[in-house]
C-alpha cells in the first residue's frame, strides 16, 4: 500500500508499505477519506507529539472507508458482524479493554490506550489495519470526506457538550473559530440551543463563518471589556454554557467571567498554559468547569442518529480535499473553519 510516512527529521515521504495480515478481531479498511486534525498539525509544524508516538509514523485518525479484509478465528469464522465491502468509520481510541475506564466505556481515558495515527499506523494511506471493535457503520447520506469528520472533528466537541449537559433553549458561547469551534456551532444548532454565539481572537474567523451559523459574534481582545459587556447583555445576564476550543488561558478566564451563576464551561482546547482561577468568586457563583478529552463510541452513535434524522449535515464542515501525493500542500495550506481532508 502507499502511505505518507512522517518523521520529525524527514517530514512526509510517500512509501510503499506492507500491511500485516489481519488477525482475529481485526479488519483492513480501504481508506476513502481521512481528515487532518489540529493535533496532526501540531505534530508536523511544532513537534508536539502525543506521548508514545512511534516514528516513523503514518498519521491520520479521522478515517472513513470500506472493509477489504477480515481476520478469522481458528475455525475460519468472522468473529464480528462485519462483511467485506461494508462502509465504515473508524473510532480512533484503542483501550486495553480491561481497566475500569474501558469497562465504563471511556477508552479515550485508558492509561494504556493507543491512538490510531500515533501509536498505530493511521489513515494517510491507501489502507489501514484496525480492531473490528473500532468499526462503526458509515451513514449512507454523507460522503466519505464528511463522514470521516464525525469520529473526531464533530465527536470531540459533542462529547464536551454532552458532558456539561447542553440542553435545548440554553444560550451557548463557543470560543474559537477553527474546525472544532465551527463543529461546535453546528452541533449547538442541532441540539436546539436557544441562541449560539461565537468568540474569536481573529476577525477573519467571524468573516469566514457561514451565514447564520452563529446568532452573534465577537472579536476578543485582552485590552477591551466591550465584548464581555455585550455577551452578558446578549445572554440576558450570563451565558449558560461555554465551549472553549482554544486552550487559551486568557480566553478561559474571560469565559468564566461571562458565565451566569450556575453556568458550565467545557474545556476542549489544549495549550501548555495555566489558568488563574478566583476560587471564592467561582465557588460563590456555583460555576462548573469540565475538562473534556476525545470522545466515546456512544458519542459517535448519537451523532449518527442526528445525521440520520437530518438534524446534522457533516458536509458543512468539509473544507479543501487533497490527494495523498499532495499531503505537503495540504499541511501548508491556511486553516479556516472547514476541515481539510485527505482523499487517497
Amino acid at each position: 500500500m502507499r502511505a505518507a510516512v512522517f518523521s520529525p527529521d524527514a517530514k512526509f515521504r510517500l512509501e510503499e508499505l506492507t500491511l500485516p495480515a489481519p488477525q482475529a478481531h481485526e479488519a483492513v479498511v480501504a481508506v476513502e477519506a481521512c481528515g487532518i486534525c489540529g493535533s496532526d498539525r501540531q505534530l508536523v509544524h511544532h513537534g508536539d507529539a502525543p506521548s508514545g508516538t512511534r516514528f516513523p509514523a503514518v498519521l491520520g485518525h479521522e478515517i472513513a472507508g470500506a472493509i477489504v479484509a477480515l481476520g478469522r478465528t481458528q475455525e475460519g469464522r468472522n468473529p464480528e458482524p462485519w462483511r467485506v465491502g461494508d462502509k465504515v468509520l473508524v473510532y480512533p481510541f484503542v483501550g486495553c479493554g480491561a481497566c475500569r475506564l474501558c469497562q465504563a466505556g471511556l477508552p479515550q481515558l485508558c492509561p494504556s490506550q493507543q491512538v490510531i495515527g500515533y501509536h498505530r499506523w493511521g489513515g494517510f494511506a491507501d489502507q489501514v489495519l484496525v480492531p473490528m471493535g473500532s468499526l462503526l457503520p458509515r451513514p449512507a447520506s454523507a460522503s466519505a470526506a464528511a463522514a470521516a469528520l464525525l469520529v473526531d472533528a464533530f465527536a470531540t466537541p459533542f462529547h464536551a457538550m454532552r458532558q456539561v449537559r447542553c440542553a435545548p433553549g440554553e444560550r451557548v458561547l463557543v470560543c474559537g473559530a477553527g474546525g472544532l469551534g465551527t463543529a461546535a456551532l453546528y452541533l449547538a444548532k442541532a441540539m436546539n440551543a436557544g441562541a449560539v454565539g461565537l468568540l474569536s481572537r481573529r476577525p477573519e474567523g467571524l468573516a469566514e463563518l457561514p451565514t447564520g451559523l452563529a446568532d452573534e459574534g465577537w472579536t476578543w481582545s485582552d485590552t477591551s471589556r466591550k465584548a464581555g459587556r455585550e455577551i452578558r447583555r446578549w445572554a440576558q445576564g450570563g451565558v449558560d454554557v461555554v465551549i472553549d476550543t482554544t486552550g487559551s488561558a486568557e480566553l478561559v478566564e474571560f469565559a468564566l467571567d461571562v458565565l451566569r451563576p450556575g453556568g458550565r464551561i467545557a474545556l476542549v482546547g489544549m495549550q501548555p498554559e495555566e489558568v488563574r482561577l478566583p476560587l471564592a468568586k467561582t465557588v460563590r457563583r456555583g460555576v462548573t468547569l469540565s475538562a473534556s478529552y476525545g470522545s466515546t463510541m456512544e458519542d459517535i452513535r448519537q451523532l449518527l442518529k442526528l445525521v440520520d434524522a437530518g438534524q446534522l449535515n457533516p458536509e458543512s464542515l468539509v473544507g479543501a480535499t487533497y490527494a495523498l501525493a499532495d499531503i505537503d500542500t495540504a499541511f501548508a495550506a491556511p486553516v479556516g473553519g472547514g476541515r481539510t481532508v485527505m482523499v487517497p
